[in-house]
C-alpha cells in the first residue's frame, strides 16, 4: 500500500476560468480609468493654461509694462507711453515709442508674452479705438489696424490678414461695434471686423443710423445729397435728399427736399407729403408732429399724415422756461395729454386726438403740476409769487380726457391769465 503511493503528486485543484476572466476584465477597467483620469487632468491643465491667462498694463517708476493675472511681470516697465492690450486674453501688446510731441509722429510695435516683436512686416500697428455717446472708450477686441507703404488694412490677433492694406484711412464708426469706416480713393465705405465689405467706397461721408451695424447707414453722395444704404449694401432711399433724420420710434425717415420736409418709410412710401417748412417731433409714443407751412402757421399731424390740429395757428407749445419749478419735460404737451395752441393773441387747449378742450380765450397759459406749487390758490384765483407786472390768474381745473390706456383722471390745475374784458 505504501508502495502504491510512492511518487504520486498532490492533486492541485482546477482553475475557475470565470473568476480569472473577471479579474482580468477588472484589471483592464482599472487601467482604462487611470488613463482617462490622467487624460482629463492633463487636458484641464492645458485648458487652464489657455483660458486662465489675463494680461494687464502696469505703470511703475513712470514707465509702462505688462503683468499677468498672478502679478508676474511679463513685459518689464520700460515704455513712456501706455501699452495697449486689445484683448486681455491674448498676448498681443501694442507699444508706442519715439514720440515727437511737436509733430505728432511716433513709432509702434507689437510684442508677445516672450517679449518678442511680432507682425514686423508692417510699418505701424495700432488698436482701433471706439467710443459711445457717453464717452465710454473701448478697443475692437480681435482686430488691429496696420500700415504698410502709407496704406492701411486690418489683421486679427494671430496676424492673419483680414483686408488688404489699400485704404487711406480706417476708423471705427462711433458707438458701433464691428463696423469700420474705410477711405479709398477719397471715398468712404464700411467693412466689418472680418474685412467683409458692407458698403462700397462710393460716398463722401457715412453716418450710422442706429445703435448697431445692422441698422443701416446714411450716405452722402458726391453732389452733397443724402440717401440710405442697408447692411446688405442695398439702397433704401436714393441719394437725392438735402437732409435725412431717422425716426427711431417708427423706423421712418424725416427728409428734406428742395427746402421742404416730409416723412418717408423704409419701404420708400411717402407717409407725410414733403410740403412743410418744418417738422418737429411732439410725441414719439403717439407719433405726433408739429408742422409749419409757408405762411408760418402751425398744426399737428400724425405719422400717417392725418391732421390732428388744423394748420392755422400762430404758435404751438409754451415757453417752459417760465415754469422751471414744474419740471415740464415737453413744451408741446401739458400733463402729457393737452396741447397748448395760440391763435392770434389768445391760447386754447387741444387733446392728442385733435379735440378742443379749452377755447381760445386766454392771453397766456401754463401748467401747475401741484395745486400749491409754485402758485398759491386763493378761492378760484392763482397768484404767482412776486408777479411783474401784477396780473390776475385763473386756476383752470380740467379733467383730462380719457384715453384707451388710462382710466379717467382727476382734475388737473392749469394756470391761465384772464382775458381782458
Amino acid at each position: 500500500m505504501g508502495r502504491s503511493n510512492r511518487g504520486r503528486r498532490y492533486e492541485e485543484p482546477k482553475l475557475n476560468m470565470k473568476k480569472v476572466f473577471a479579474v482580468i476584465i477588472a484589471f483592464i477597467v482599472v487601467i482604462m480609468v487611470i488613463f482617462v483620469i490622467k487624460g482629463i487632468l492633463s487636458k484641464n491643465k492645458e485648458q487652464g493654461k489657455i483660458t486662465s491667462k489675463d494680461y494687464f498694463a502696469v505703470y511703475k517708476d513712470e514707465k509702462w509694462g505688462v503683468i499677468d493675472q498672478n502679478g508676474d511681470m511679463v513685459i518689464d516697465p520700460s515704455y513712456k507711453e501706455a501699452i495697449t492690450i486689445p484683448n486681455s486674453k491674448k498676448d498681443v501688446f501694442l507699444c508706442v515709442y519715439d514720440v515727437n510731441y511737436e509733430t505728432g509722429e511716433y513709432k509702434t510695435k507689437a510684442l508677445n508674452s516672450k517679449n518678442e516683436e511680432i507682425f514686423t512686416q508692417y510699418d505701424k500697428i495700432e488698436a482701433i479705438q471706439n467710443s459711445d455717446e457717453n464717452n465710454n472708450l473701448w478697443n475692437e477686441e480681435n482686430v488691429l489696424k496696420v500700415k504698410k507703404d502709407d496704406k492701411y488694412g486690418i489683421i486679427d490677433l494671430t496676424g492673419k490678414e483680414l483686408s488688404q492694406t489699400k485704404y487711406e484711412e480706417i476708423t471705427a464708426v462711433p458707438g458701433i461695434k464691428n463696423a469700420l469706416k474705410v477711405k479709398e480713393n477719397e471715398k468712404w465705405g464700411i467693412i466689418d471686423n472680418q474685412g467683409k465689405i458692407i458698403v462700397q467706397t462710393n460716398y463722401e461721408d457715412i453716418i450710422n443710423l442706429g445703435k448697431d451695424n445692422k441698422s443701416g447707414f446714411i450716405v452722402k453722395g458726391q453732389d452733397g445729397k443724402y440717401g440710405i444704404i442697408d447692411y446688405s449694401n442695398q439702397t433704401v432711399l436714393e441719394t437725392k435728399y438735402d437732409e435725412i433724420r431717422y425716426l427711431s420710434n417708427t423706423g421712418d425717415f424725416l427728409v428734406q427736399l428742395n427746402e421742404k420736409y416730409g416723412i418717408v418709410s423704409s419701404k420708400k412710401e411717402v407717409k407725410v407729403k414733403i410740403i412743410y417748412s418744418s417738422i418737429e417731433l411732439m410725441d414719439s409714443d403717439a407719433g405726433l408732429y408739429v408742422v409749419k407751412n409757408d405762411n408760418n402757421k402751425y398744426g399737428v399731424i400724425d405719422t400717417k399724415g392725418v391732421t390732428k390740429v388744423y394748420i392755422e395757428n400762430d404758435e404751438i407749445g409754451i415757453d417752459s422756461s417760465k415754469y422751471k419749478e414744474n419740471e415740464i419735460k415737453n413744451k408741446y404737451l401739458l400733463a402729457d395729454t393737452l396741447i397748448p395752441v395760440r391763435k392770434g393773441k389768445y391760447w386754447g387747449l387741444f387733446d392728442k386726438y385733435g379735440r378742443q378742450v379749452v377755447d381760445y380765450k386766454y392771453d397766456s397759459l401754463g401748467y401747475n403740476v401741484t395745486a400749491s406749487k409754485p402758485y398759491t390758490i386763493i378761492s378760484s384765483k392763482v397768484i404767482p409769487p412776486n408777479p411783474i407786472p401784477p396780473r390776475t390768474y385763473t386756476a383752470l381745473k380740467i379733467k383730462l380726457p380719457n384715453t384707451p390706456s388710462k382710466k379717467p383722471s382727476q382734475p388737473s390745475v392749469f394756470v391761465a391769465s384772464e382775458r381782458p374784458c
